[in-house]
């Protein structure tokens, strides 16, 4: 009977040992897969010991797409498993990047076309074009295009983008022969309904200041206001519209 008394604890010890040692030895699979468009950096595959932590990994998508997830639901790219207990298999899933044209209009114009454009990475926008109100005229987009229809191209990010707009401008110009001089500024340049500088025609001695019968004013004292068109003032007064400078 003593006998027995004493094997027993010598026999549970043993197999609490054992018990002890088997979860030690205990090792968990962890397997990282990268999706189409991407890859992963660190160890793919890791065999760690029950209770212990992983290495860490990284989902890096290729040019042109972004990291969507792991097919757990870890949504950050780089991920290191602690107090591992089981196996583990996940895959890391990405996108094709989208990006947004935006265009807008500065004052005194609109956007024909759609303003506003979501382009998938390396396709191409649609058409728009900057269109000036009455009386003014489109100067370019912010960005430095020149032109006031655009298209763009192999879209790789965001755009934002502003239509510029001025207002029209002519040119007065007053001349006199030699028998007279002009009084005031002879060269000016007026927005669209604006006023332009007082002018006089003055005639040398001998002289009279006439007009022929095109002609426009008929006073000669000159004050031209809301200016519409390009004037220009030779020996006699006459107008001829040239277009918006």
């Amino acid at each position: 009977m003593k006998k027995i008394l004493f094997c027993f604890p010598v026999f549970l010890c043993l197999l609490l040992a054992v018990g002890c040692k088997k979860d030690s030895e205990v090792q968990y699979s962890l397997t990282y897969t990268a999706g189409e468009n991407g890859t992963i950096e660190g160890s793919r595959s890791q065999m760690i010991q029950h209770g212990r932590d992983g290495s860490p990994v990284t989902a890096v998508p290729a040019d042109g797409y972004h990291f969507a997830g792991w097919s757990d639901g870890i949504n950050t790219a780089g991920r290191t498993e602690s107090n591992v207990m089981s196996d583990l298999a996940v895959t890391a899933e990405f996108s094709l990047n989208k990006y947004t044209l935006t265009y807008t209009a500065g004052k005194n114009g609109t956007i024909t076309g759609t303003s506003i454009q979501t382009v998938n990475h390396g396709e191409d926008g649609s058409p728009v074009t900057g269109v000036p109100a009455k009386h003014y005229h489109f100067t370019g987009w912010s960005d430095g295009v020149a032109a006031a229809g655009r298209t763009d191209s192999n879209i790789t990010a965001d755009l934002e983008v502003k239509a510029i707009f001025a207002v029209d401008k002519y040119k007065l110009l007053y001349k006199a022969d030699e028998n007279g001089s002009i009084e005031g500024v002879s060269s000016q340049v007026v927005d669209h309904g604006g006023n332009g500088s007082p002018v006089m025609a003055i005639p040398v001695a001998g002289y009279h200041w006439t007009l022929n019968s095109n002609s426009l004013v008929l006073v000669v004292y000159l004050v031209f206001a809301n200016v519409w068109m390009d004037l220009h003032m030779g020996p006699v007064v006459h107008g001829q519209r040239i277009g918006p400078i």
